[in-house]
């Protein structure tokens, strides 16, 4: 849950985001104690405003982070990742040799942690 701001509302609005998406992510060094990855993804976000119609969206994310492991079987995660959502184009201007536009869009970044607990071999 969170709060959106607009130029055409008096107060904030309620705004529920929901992110539904499929990412990869590639270790660099799978067997070694710090083992840094790249990840992305694509997918759905679903935009539900309090009092209108919810938005699906096209949407992506890419980041990084480590795996530290501090013994053979635990170890931490940490990751940073940013998460793009496409809401609509539009174009605003065009002369004889070009069509000028702009986009509206919506940009958030997360921060986690966690910890990784090794089953078997």
């Amino acid at each position: 849950d969170t709060k959106a701001d607009a130029n055409r509302f008096d107060d904030s609005l309620d705004l529920n985001i929901d992110y539904w998406q499929v990412s990869l992510l590639w270790g660099f060094k799978p067997y070694e104690k710090v083992n840094p990855y790249p990840v992305f993804g694509i997918g759905g976000t679903w935009l539900r405003p309090d009092g209108f119609s919810s938005l699906p969206r096209f949407s992506g994310n890419f980041g990084g982070g480590a795996k530290i492991y501090l013994s053979d079987r635990i170890g931490i995660r940490l990751e940073g990742r940013f998460y793009g959502t496409y809401i609509s184009s539009s174009t605003s201007y065009c002369d004889p040799f070009w069509c000028y536009g702009y986009t509206n869009s919506l940009y958030q970044f997360d921060v986690s942690a966690g910890l990784i607990i090794r089953l078997g071999d």
